[in-house]
């Protein structure tokens, strides 16, 4: 089947659609982030360095006193990565090459992805979830708040697979740009 050829003014009106559309998704996720951050009060909480070793922080430093912490469950964000679902769906071997490539790749795309989340949510301390949940507790605040409840206000866990498909949805469209730019071309 022969490829339909796209004309110049085509082009032109797809790009202008998918700008249109993709500025439309960043003005919103950012009046939602704004919104959010005007409606909570800030959470301080007091820790010591054996409560928070430096291996359970994964953005941010060490503080006594740590202002609006969030945490994730790496555990979750590693298995969302494609290498680590690759890795269970072809049933791969631990200790194999390949399994210790594709695990490798997985924990690069986790860091990553934490980096960028915590970049653009505009977070300052992110931890383990277990770390955080212990040190909470021992706050009047949150002794006897279930884990339920610590999760919806702390854990971020699935906002950054959340983020990170939406990231995927952006670089799709960036392909969708350089794809129509280039029937320009022919």
């Amino acid at each position: 089947m022969a490829a339909r050829k796209t004309t110049p003014l085509q082009a032109v009106i797809r790009l202008m659609i998918f700008f249109i559309m993709l500025s439309a998704t960043l003005c919103l996720g950012q009046k939602v982030n704004s919104e959010e951050k005007k409606l909570k009060a800030d959470v301080v909480i007091e820790v010591s360095k054996a409560e928070m070793p430096d291996d359970k922080i994964y953005y941010g430093f060490f503080a006594e006193k740590i202002t609006n912490p969030r945490c994730i469950n790496l555990g979750e964000l590693l298995a969302s990565t494609p290498e680590y679902q690759e890795i269970k769906r072809k049933k791969i071997e631990s200790g194999t090459g390949k399994y210790w490539i594709l695990l490798s790749r997985a924990n690069d795309r986790t860091q990553k992805q934490i980096k960028d989340y915590t970049a653009d949510a505009e977070l300052a301390f992110l931890c383990d979830r277990e770390t955080l949940f212990r040190a909470l507790r021992k706050t009047k605040d949150y002794a006897t708040v279930k884990d339920k409840e610590l999760m919806k206000e702390f854990d971020v866990t699935d906002k950054i697979i959340a983020f990170n498909a939406k990231s995927k949805t952006i670089e799709s469209g960036e392909e969708f740009v350089k794809e129509s730019l280039g029937t320009l071309k022919d």
